[in-house]
């Protein structure tokens, strides 16, 4: 711009002062683009530090219509200034020319304004007021108005004058380039659908990465991972340059293991030089049903036959209940036990009654699976839902058979991770001449460990006469346990003593064996989880 231009806008802000012009809008840009650029100036150049150009920044927003320069000094600013500077077109001679946007400031306490100079001629087209903040040696001037949109700037310059006369120019910068910024890729990616898959299936997925960005895309990969029941090959694939509106496919093979179940999730992670971007998907397993298995002798899905049941007897002031067992062992016999489990099987009738009361033994029983009605010698009852209810006469039977519990008998070799009590009490007291509470505790370990400790508290007296109390703490006895055949649980002590033990592995309310939570039972003791 040279001389020419500070005589320009020299001019033009004396136009400035008579009158504005009407407003007119330039369309705006399709999409926002910030033009900027920064230049040096030699120091020393002007006449005084306080009248030299060091540094010039410019920045300019096309859909804002926003304008700001920033110019540093050699000190701060000294006597009378005009600072003036222009964003622009190079010209073919090399100036910066129109159309232009010129922002001009008289120092120290003159006008701030802002020019549009569309095609070089005076007066400029459009003018208005501006800002400008002083802060020690720097000085920034900013403009926004709806008229300054649209421009498409590719230089700028900065020129201190004196305000009294165009043609002293005290410093100027060259000519320097402002541009828009550098395009940047932009990197989106999508995967395919998968869908159901079977157990043991494989599936080609593919990845599709597209550049949006205007620039390319360098050193592209992707890295896929998989979570669930399935495998995924390769883990990586690289897909190098990806131009600007092109798009390159990685695919890995998918193979669902031979035993899942549930859902599969893919992930895929992709990038690039300063880029990423990410997609995702997901598919359930294919389950089989189970086929129906057809044996020589069908077994209904409701049969009693090899089910233990166990409950207590009727309440007894007087002491703790002992436990009672109903074990099906076959489809005609159901053997009868108290207060001990005897899993032995049964081909006759054994029990009978004595003395009034039941004995433990073996009876024939019945059940209608359609009806869900049971008949064990002369009690019936109904096995619906896996509940079993019988009527039975407390006057023969030791318990009423309201209340049933499903128990199991744990495979061999299994190991435990429990830590159960057993409590009970025998005599009433204050009412009996003596009563007894005593527990014992159960600690089982994964690695075939156990702990048994027993302790009890005895008491006996008259009212006016002697009372006695008498404690037992132990003993406290470890080793190593087994499970066998059969339902049953070799301990062998530390102290060189074996015994083996009916072995019954309580369930949850949804049949399922929960030895932790609904515990164990020893022989004729129910060892429980302690609240």
């Amino acid at each position: 711009m040279e001389l020419r231009a500070g005589a320009v806008l020299h001019g033009l802000i004396a136009l400035f002062a008579a009158t504005l012009v009407v407003a007119f809008a330039l369309p705006a840009a399709a999409s926002a683009t910030t033009f900027s650029g920064a230049a040096s100036d030699p120091s020393g150049d002007g006449p005084s530090p306080g009248q030299d150009i060091t540094r010039t920044e410019a920045r300019y927003d096309d859909q804002q219509g926003s304008v700001s320069f920033t110019v540093r000094l050699g000190a701060a600013p000294a006597g009378s200034l005009q600072v003036t500077t222009a964003l622009g077109r190079t010209a073919s001679d090399g100036s910066c020319g129109a159309p232009m946007i010129l922002l001009g400031a008289f120092l120290p306490d003159g006008s701030t304004i802002w020019l549009l100079e569309r095609d070089g001629s005076s007066p400029a087209e459009e003018q208005d007021e501006a800002t400008r903040q002083v802060s020690d040696k720097t000085l920034t001037l900013k403009a926004s108005d709806p008229r300054l949109k649209g421009l498409k700037p590719n230089c700028a310059v900065a020129v201190l004058s004196d305000p009294d006369s165009a043609a002293t120019v005290y410093d100027e910068t060259a000519s320097f380039p402002v541009k828009p910024p550098p395009p940047k890729p932009r990197l989106a990616a999508k995967m395919g659908k998968v869908g159901p898959l079977k157990r043991r299936a494989t599936k080609l997925i593919s990845v599709r990465v597209a550049n949006k960005g205007k620039a390319a895309a360098r050193k592209v990969v992707v890295r896929a991972k998989v979570r669930g029941a399935a495998s995924l090959t390769p883990r990586v694939k690289k897909l190098g340059t990806i131009k600007p509106g092109k798009s390159a496919t990685a695919r890995f093979r998918i193979r669902v293991s031979a035993r899942g179940k549930g859902k599969v999730s893919i992930s895929a992670k992709v990038t690039g030089r300063k880029v990423k971007a990410g997609a995702a998907t997901s598919f359930r397993i294919k389950v089989p049903k189970p086929k129906p298995s057809h044996p020589t002798h069908p077994r209904s899905s409701g049969s009693l036959a090899g089910k233990i049941y166990w409950g207590f007897e009727s309440y007894r002031y007087d002491r703790s209940p002992d436990l009672v067992f109903l074990h099906f062992t076959n489809r005609k016999f159901v053997r009868w036990s108290t207060p001990a489990a005897d899993l032995k099987p049964c081909g006759r009738v054994t029990a009978k009654v004595k003395d009034g009361d039941m004995q433990p033994g073996c009876l024939r029983y019945s059940y209608d699976r359609r009806s869900g009605k049971v008949r064990i010698g002369n009690v019936r009852g109904t096995y619906r839902g896996g509940k079993l209810k019988l009527k039975m006469d407390d006057d023969i039977w030791p318990s009423d058979g309201s209340s049933w519990y499903l128990g199991l008998m744990a495979k061999p070799g299994t190991r435990f991770q429990t830590d159960l009590i057993n409590r009970g009490y025998y005599g009433a007291c204050g009412i009996t001449p003596y009563c007894s509470t005593w527990s014992e505790y159960l600690l089982m370990t994964k690695d075939g460990r156990f702990g048994r400790t027993k302790s009890s508290l005895t008491t006996g007296g008259t009212p006016g006469g002697v009372y006695v109390a008498i404690s037992n703490l132990g003993p406290n006895e470890k080793g190593r346990y087994k499970v066998l055949r059969g339902g049953r649980i070799r301990f062998n002590y530390a102290s060189g003593k074996k015994k083996t033990e009916t072995l019954i592995v309580q369930t949850n309310k949804r049949g399922r064996p929960d030895p932790v939570h609904e515990g164990l039972i020893l022989d004729d003791l129910w060892f429980y989880e302690e609240d």
